[in-house]
């Protein structure tokens, strides 16, 4: 089908007949026809219909009313029934009147998720599952292929395994800053209980956050497939209309291979995904943490210029240091009711008894209804010594001027320098990466940030 060759090469690709409806009000359009649905590399989900039945109905508005619905259900000729989830993407118009257009006509639609099922498809749930990732890489030598990730939590036995094309895939990707699948994740349960499909998803959605932070990437996953215990195939599916963004190099992400030891500092995967989900040791929520964990992958986007990244980078590091301090009500220096009260007025009327121009008056009348707030150095501080970041009175006093260069002067302080421009924008970065540890409750070794060098997790 047509629609399907804009995309390019799916990943997986279905075919057969398929059943719709339409409703809106009154009016309902229902219809059969043949199917197309594919998942592509940049995480787009997309279906086409071309009717082969579908009878004449009544009259129809040309308004658009939002409640207009569409249902769809497939059956694939290997045997897999596909039914959409989640929001629907499609052309009301073009399929309300499906009927009147000469035919065939090809109809389209997207979704948020589209689930898929063998005849075979247990009822009662699995005990292993496996998910195809986006855009992690091991930064080691590209002609040999990286050793599998292991980990366990949750009661889950977790391998994160490059896919056979990935010594292929890694120097394209590191070339092109494209989007394309790199990895499998292949997950078990520790006592082979059975799970529904959808437990395993929601415990990917969190999984991937921890490795979005150790590489600055926005690896997410385009499907899931459970397996049979029995054919160890698979009979169940689930598509996500994955959000990705273009490989970033920002963090060269080399994990420790099994059996060796490091000279230097080096971040433990394992410890850190315990600390993730582990709440208690945290003082900010998960759903705060996860978001902070997304600016991080933006201030790490490899399409924008080292000002426009470091400027993120900067905002990051004062967002993360106000949410901790919030969290410990340490916002305010003075309470606000008190300052309002008792030092505003008095603040106001020495500056109007000055001898500045009024046009300087007004400028700093405007400016001092926050002075009760504590200082971006003080809620920096205040993080660095309760978390043990690690950070010295220079590093602090660094961040505080980077910060304040690049919001009030769009740039960095130094002159025009792109070597000392990246390295200001990679110590941002370390900073911000070392902060997000200590906030999910990460208590072992964090690398070092080297001046003149790529930051290394």
């Amino acid at each position: 089908m047509k629609s399907m060759e804009q995309f390019g090469k799916p990943l997986v690709k279905y075919a057969g007949v398929a059943n719709f409806k339409v409703e809106e009000q009154d009016y309902k359009v229902e219809g059969t026809g043949n199917f197309e649905a594919a998942q592509f590399p940049s995480g787009r989900i997309a279906a086409s219909v071309v009717p082969t039945d579908i009878p004449r109905p009544g009259k129809v508005s040309l308004q658009a009313n939002p409640e207009c619905e569409l249902s769809f259900e497939g059956q694939d000729s290997q045997g897999w029934s596909l039914k959409p989830g989640g929001e629907m993407f499609f052309s009301r118009v073009h399929w309300l009147f499906a009927p009147m257009a000469r035919q065939p006509d090809e109809l389209s639609l997207g979704a948020q998720y589209i689930a898929a099922k063998r005849k075979n498809a247990s009822e009662d749930g699995y005990s292993k599952t496996r998910f195809l990732i986006s855009n992690l890489l091991w930064h080691r030598n590209d002609r040999e292929q990286p050793e599998p990730i292991r980990l366990t939590d949750q009661g889950f036995e977790i391998v994160i395994t490059p896919i056979d094309d990935y010594l292929t895939i890694a120097p394209r990707l590191r070339a092109t800053r494209g989007i394309e699948p790199t990895a499998l994740v292949s997950i078990k349960t520790s006592s082979c209980e059975q799970k529904p499909l959808g437990e395993f998803q929601d415990f990917i959605d969190n999984l991937l956050c921890v490795f979005r932070l150790a590489t600055g990437n926005l690896i997410n996953w385009y499907y899931g497939e459970a397996i049979d215990d029995r054919t160890q195939s698979a009979v169940e599916r689930v598509h996500s209309y994955t959000t990705t963004s273009p490989y970033s190099n920002t963090i060269r992400f080399r994990p420790l291979k099994s059996g060796y030891e490091s000279l230097v500092p080096k971040l433990s995967l394992d410890a850190l995904t315990t600390a993730f989900f582990n709440d208690s040791a945290q003082c900010l929520d998960k759903a705060t943490l996860n978001t902070l964990i997304g600016h991080f992958t933006n201030a790490c986007d490899p399409s924008l210029s080292l000002e426009a990244t470091g400027l993120l980078a900067s905002t990051l590091a004062e967002l993360i240091a106000a949410k901790y301090a919030n969290a410990k009500g340490e916002s305010e220096t003075i309470l606000q009711k008190h300052f309002k009260v008792a030092i505003l007025p008095a603040l106001r009327a020495a500056i109007k008894e000055t001898a500045l121009s009024q046009e300087i008056k007004d400028h700093v009348l405007d400016h001092l209804t926050g002075a009760y707030r504590s200082t971006f150095h003080d809620k920096l501080k205040s993080l660095n010594d309760d978390r043990n970041l690690g950070l010295k009175c220079s590093d602090l006093r660094r961040i505080v001027r980077l910060r304040n260069s690049l919001v009030h002067r769009g740039t960095y302080p130094s002159a025009f320098d792109c070597g000392g421009w990246l390295n200001d924008y990679q110590f941002l970065t370390w900073t911000n990466f070392i902060a997000l540890c200590r906030l999910l409750g990460y208590e072992g070794e964090l690398p070092e940030f080297l001046e003149g060098h790529p930051l290394e997790i």
